[in-house]
């Protein structure tokens, strides 16, 4: 019986960047579902974090670099984002950094609501309190901007918490998907 999964995207984010990681999860025993009610599996990227609904005992919460850095200044924190994105990617996938940054524009700009919903829940979202989900697993990449590498007061205030950390940036999983597939079957 293949697994239910559901997305929650971040700022600038929707389906276009998860088309990659939506692939090879076809081609693994998962199913992409729009419902994230009845999704056994709930992958919520970056600020898509702060969307995360109550949800039931069974299901499975994976949080990819969620957005929390206290005393980080969210305008250095864009710039290095923005800096690592073009030395990571510019040059390796140039075409991917530029479609993807379209991609990001379009997103902004089409839910603007959205957008400045995200931009006024950054500034009081704790993720400390909102991880209160048994089943959770955090994903940090090692060159994040945009969540703190200092977790284990995470890890003390929720036990059953699964931090893993990986290479990359905060939006490798776009790009990259295989080892944050590998890391989920892993946790079920």
């Amino acid at each position: 019986m293949a697994h239910k999964i559901a997305f929650l995207y971040g700022f600038g984010e929707g389906t276009w960047h998860s088309k990659q990681f939506k692939k090879r999860l076809h081609s693994t025993e998962f199913d992409i579902i729009p419902d994230i009610t009845t999704a056994d599996i709930v992958i919520a990227h970056s600020a898509g974090s702060f969307y995360v609904p109550k949800l039931q005992g069974h299901q499975l919460l994976v949080l990819i670099g969620p957005t929390y850095w206290p005393g980080k200044n969210v305008i250095v924190q864009m710039i290095q984002k923005i800096a690592i994105d073009i030395r990571l990617n510019g040059f390796r996938h140039p075409l991917y950094l530029l479609q993807k940054t379209a991609w990001n524009m379009f997103y902004i700009v089409g839910s603007l609501r959205r957008s400045r919903e995200i931009i006024s829940l950054g500034k009081t979202f704790n993720l400390p309190s909102a991880i209160k989900h048994h089943r959770t697993i955090i994903i940090r990449n090692d060159a994040d901007t945009w969540l703190t590498p200092d977790l284990e007061a995470l890890q003390q205030r929720q036990p059953s918490l699964r931090i893993h950390h990986v290479p990359g940036d905060h939006d490798d999983c776009w790009l990259h998907p295989d080892i944050y597939i590998h890391l989920i079957q892993s946790d079920i």
